[in-house]
């Protein structure tokens, strides 16, 4: 589960510093750390070379719905609308795809406030520092 979200977000786009699965009291806490929660409304999506005989076919698709399109390097590039911008919107979609499961989609600042045992919130400042529980032992 942590791998597909962890691809699922890359994938759309994010760039994932880090996740880890932490086993808390109340469930469960998949965490995960990224460069940004939100992405810009548009990206690069990269087309044929530009002697390629789908250079053709490419054009006249992203022509047609009126995406910008350029040269860049020896390849065609269409500027195309993201479907989802928020991290929380892919983390959603992809959580929800898992029946049977109620799932919660919690920022930084609430999170503290769900987990308020001082077990959990030691979990949580450990990862949130990067301190694994091995190098306690040093």
């Amino acid at each position: 589960m942590l791998r597909k979200l962890k691809s699922k977000l890359e994938e759309e786009g994010f760039l994932v510093y880090r996740a880890k699965l932490l086993d808390l009291k109340p469930g469960p806490l998949i965490a995960v750390e990224l460069d940004q929660e939100c992405l810009p409304p548009y990206k690069k999506h990269m087309g044929p070379p530009i002697w390629s005989a789908n250079s053709l076919l490419f054009l006249e698709k992203w022509v047609r719905s009126l995406s910008p399109v350029f040269v860049e390097g020896e390849r065609w590039v269409a500027v195309v609308p993201r479907k989802h911008r928020r991290a929380a919107e892919v983390a959603t979609m992809l959580l929800n795809a898992y029946g049977g499961c109620n799932w919660h989609i919690l920022s930084a600042e609430s999170l503290l406030e769900h987990y308020t045992t001082p077990e959990d919130r030691r979990e949580i400042y450990l990862w949130v520092l990067g301190i694994e529980e091995w190098m306690l032992c040093l």
